[in-house]
C-alpha cells in the first residue's frame, strides 16, 4: 500500500513544483516585457522631445 500512496505524493509534489516553476516563468516573462515595454515608451518620449525641439 505505501507505494501508491507515495506516486500519489510524488505527482502531488510535481504538480506543485510545477505550478511553481510555471508562476516563476511567468512572473519574468511578465517583467521582461514591461522592462521593454518602458524602454520603447522611453525611446518614444525622447522622440517625441527631439521632434518638439525641431518644431
Amino acid at each position: 500500500m505505501t507505494a501508491p500512496n507515495s506516486i500519489v505524493e510524488i505527482r502531488k509534489f510535481q504538480k506543485i513544483t510545477g505550478n511553481k516553476e510555471a508562476k516563476e516563468t511567468q512572473s519574468k516573462i511578465l517583467l521582461s516585457i514591461m522592462h521593454l515595454y518602458g524602454q520603447s515608451k522611453k525611446k518614444t518620449q525622447k522622440l517625441q522631445g527631439s521632434v518638439r525641439h525641431e518644431l
